[in-house]
């Protein structure tokens, strides 16, 4: 069994490897691109209904 230390130093390891600012900046950019595909979807279907 881990102390509270080594589970400390763990979590925090973990953190730091999840939360590196370099897969912080892909995935913001990632999000950021699946909001434009989304608004574009939302926009079509938006002028499809207003069509009708």
């Amino acid at each position: 069994k881990y102390s509270k230390e080594d589970k400390i130093f763990w979590i925090s390891r973990w953190k730091i490897g999840l939360f590196r600012p370099d897969r912080i900046k892909t995935f913001k950019g990632q999000l950021n691109d699946y909001k434009s595909t989304l608004n574009i979807a939302l926009t079509i279907a938006n002028l499809f209904v207003s069509l009708q």
